[in-house]
């Protein structure tokens, strides 16, 4: 596939079928470079691979928690 790594985890933004679409999202891997889907028959899906990490509302303020009142060294500087 091109410009998608051989190991990375792709995600489904939609897929349709005989009865509609449905766009909930769906964390696809790929391993060795193959990408292997079970679909239903006559559907279609499209997926999509960034190399930026998307992250949940939730997932991001825990990643990136603010700290009041405490002292948190700035990276590359020297404590103490």
């Amino acid at each position: 596939m091109l410009g998608v790594p051989s190991e990375c985890i792709m995600r489904r933004l939609i897929i349709s079928t005989k009865d509609g679409y449905r766009s909930e999202p769906v964390k696809e891997q790929v391993s060795d470079g193959l990408l292997t889907l079970q679909i239903p028959a006559m559907s279609a899906q499209i997926l999509r691979y960034s190399s930026v990490d998307h992250l949940t509302a939730e997932e991001f303020w825990k990643k990136n928690q603010i700290h009041f009142g405490e002292e948190v060294p700035f990276p590359g500087s020297r404590v103490g």
